[in-house]
């Protein structure tokens, strides 16, 4: 399947992007970094420590193989991250949810599964996604990935931030909730 992606102006602007400092903070200790998404940016261009090995997989990104820096196009989900140990996910932006048939809010299946091993398997996750999601015609409150992986994960919540970005041009991206857990 080839997966083209249109370039998501909000998601170049400075305020977007400072996501990833908050996030590059939180992973600074982490040798390696899995980042899950980044087609638009991506974790490398945020860290100062040119000796973590860096992989990045996202079914949009060119792929790239240097040095420490892994890019590779693909869905996460079939990429086999088990020869990583001691290391630190980065999951920004990132919505793997959607409405079922009855109107609710879910997550299920592979890519749920793949996600949840992946949070579990790190040293410490950084997850950041949209405080409300639009569809159906209204704004539907904060039941986010990010609250449906809390209920199904051992990993505790060690730093919540809530961003606003009022100058971000889309109804529902400007309210945003960024989680640590270890």
């Amino acid at each position: 399947m080839t997966v083209q992606y249109e370039p998501i102006d909000y998601l170049e602007t400075d305020y977007l992007k400072s996501r990833y400092v908050l996030a590059a903070h939180f992973l600074k200790d982490c040798k390696t970094i899995i980042e899950i998404g980044g087609t638009c940016s991506t974790i490398d261009k945020f860290t100062n420590d040119k000796s973590k090995n860096i992989v990045v997989c996202d079914p949009g990104i060119s792929p790239l193989e240097e040095d420490n820096l892994l890019y590779i196009k693909d869905f996460f989900e079939n990429v086999d991250f088990s020869n990583y140990s001691n290391f630190g996910l980065c999951v920004l932006g990132a919505e793997f949810a959607s409405f079922d048939d009855e109107g609710n809010w879910s997550i299920s299946g592979e890519t749920t599964t793949s996600l949840l091993n992946l949070i579990q398997a790190s040293d410490r996750t950084v997850i950041e996604g949209c405080q409300y999601w639009q569809g159906c015609g209204e704004n539907h409150p904060a039941k986010t990935v990010m609250d449906v992986m809390m209920t199904n994960t051992s990993k505790k919540i060690v730093s919540e931030i809530f961003l606003h970005f009022p100058t971000v041009d889309n109804d529902h991206a400007h309210e945003r909730r960024l989680l640590v857990l270890e």
